[in-house]
């Protein structure tokens, strides 16, 4: 027998030991046999669910989400690009540089128009994300009011602190 560590967050298995060995929790106690198939398979990725059991996921979509969430970042009104491109060829940090000057608009304006930024759906990871693929799920902001605004400030600062702190 031997102990297969995995994520408690995420579920993605980990190393093996010995069941001899001391090792942390999380772990599930699987054979020899059943280690094999888990590192020998290149197609998949193992997950643990909450049940204990075992879950493969294709490793080339778990892959593209992981690239993806490198880039973007999820919100209530969708997944937003940490360094959008604007029109003139910049790139700029949205939580330190657009949303400080969207939220002096919605200072002046009591409100923060549509369209101000962009946001995606979530992508189908078992597809290509090509920039051509995002494209067609690209949306303009809906409008929001000074409260629904603040809002989504705190929510984009707890996202992007989550993001590169865990």
């Amino acid at each position: 027998m031997l102990k297969l560590r995995y994520d408690a967050e995420t579920g993605e298995v980990g190393a093996a030991y010995p069941s001899t060995f001391e090792v942390p929790e999380p772990y599930l106690e699987i054979t020899e046999e059943e280690h094999s198939t888990i590192k020998n398979d290149t197609e998949n990725v193992y997950f643990v669910t909450e049940e204990g059991e075992f879950e493969t996921k294709n490793r080339l979509a778990v892959e593209a989400e992981k690239a993806f969430k490198t880039d973007f970042f999820e919100t209530s009104v969708g997944y937003i690009r940490f360094y959008p491109t604007f029109k003139d060829g910049s790139k700029k940090d949205f939580v330190g540089n657009c949303l400080p000057n969207y939220a002096v608009q919605v200072q002046l304006m009591g409100k923060l128009p549509a369209n101000s930024f962009l946001y995606y759906d979530e992508p189908d990871f078992s597809q290509p994300i090509t920039e051509e693929y995002l494209l067609s799920l690209q949306h303009g902001n809906p409008e929001m009011s000074a409260e629904e605004f603040m809002a989504f400030f705190v929510e984009c600062g707890e996202a992007y602190k989550k993001a590169f702190t865990g």
